[in-house]
């Protein structure tokens, strides 16, 4: 991005000026600057982290952590979602997804292994779909189970560790702070204003 910013921004030769001297054209080189810079990073940020909070099952044990979710693409990432260790079940982490829920996912600790029979598997669905626009959304299920086959095409839920409607879970993303679109829009509208007085 920098070698393309170069020639606009950071053109050789010009002088530095003081506010009330500058230039229409230095104005605009400015204007354009920020506006590449704006849109690259809406570009980049896109993919929002949710945080997973408040889950509770039946036998005590939770589940917390988080993942990346771009609504854009329907892409899950970076997921790494922790389940406790109770007396009657072993918790686990899980960090690669395996399949969709609508809405939501089901992840599992290695989806690289050659065989998952056994393994354990983590779903979770929420009660509305997941955007770009961040938020608070309530999740609709979560359970642990075991893979029954190679593929994991059938899961057997674990009762002690499925619940249903939980009360007081969710995930939790923050959008990025529209600040930066507030700062184009007031920069494009001084260009106008500075174009407008030069003309008049």
């Amino acid at each position: 991005m920098k070698s393309q910013l170069r020639p606009i921004c950071l053109k050789a030769g010009t002088p530095a000026l003081p506010f009330g001297t500058f230039r229409l054209s230095a104005l605009i080189r400015v204007g354009i600057c920020a506006i590449l810079l704006i849109s690259t990073i809406s570009a980049e940020a896109a993919p929002l982290t949710w945080t997973l909070d408040g889950v509770t099952f039946p036998d005590g044990g939770s589940a917390n952590g988080s993942f990346v979710f771009d609504a854009d693409t329907n892409i899950y990432s970076n997921i790494a979602i922790n389940t406790t260790t109770t007396t009657t079940f072993v918790g686990a982490t899980y960090t690669d997804f395996f399949s969709y829920n609508s809405p939501g996912f089901v992840a599992v600790p290695d989806v690289s292994l050659p065989s998952l029979s056994g393994s354990l598997a983590f779903g979770i669905a929420f009660w509305e779909p997941l955007t770009n626009a961040g938020g608070n959304i309530d999740v609709f299920i979560v359970y642990e189970g075991v893979c029954r086959n190679t593929a994991c095409e059938l899961i057997d839920t674990i009762p002690s560790r499925t619940e249903v409607f939980p009360i007081g879970a969710s995930v939790t993303a923050v959008p990025i702070p529209p600040a930066l679109y507030l700062f184009g829009s007031s920069l494009l509208g001084l260009i106008g204003i500075f174009s407008r007085k030069k003309t008049a």
